[in-house]
């Protein structure tokens, strides 16, 4: 896979990345299933369209014996520019293109 760098768009950080490309990433860093010891994790998406934006947005969600435990940012995948966000104001995000190149190490 090629080595992606951060990129600013506007106010934003981000990666310039196909959406196919990300997945796998989220795949590879983020499996879903069994943890272990009562836990599973899933990521999962939320598209949100209004005032012509066009977004995706990433969570991590981790179970413990069918509970939802905790909740993870994974930023947002801008569907118009073909770009996926890793800044938010509110929250803390966890990049995952450098979770994943750093794993490759």
């Amino acid at each position: 896979m090629e080595n992606y760098v951060l990129e600013v768009f506007g106010n934003q950080k981000g990666y310039k990345i196909p959406w196919k490309e990300l997945e796998k990433m989220l795949d590879t860093v983020y499996p879903d299933g069994d943890q272990g010891n009562g836990w599973y994790q899933k990521w999962n998406c939320n598209d949100w369209v209004k005032g012509g934006k066009n977004r995706t947005y990433i969570t991590l969600r981790e179970y413990r014996n069918n509970k939802l435990r905790a909740e993870h940012a994974l930023g947002y995948y801008d569907n118009i520019d073909g770009v996926y966000i890793i800044t938010d104001r509110y929250k803390k995000v966890v990049d995952v293109i450098n979770e994943f190149q750093n794993r490759e190490e």
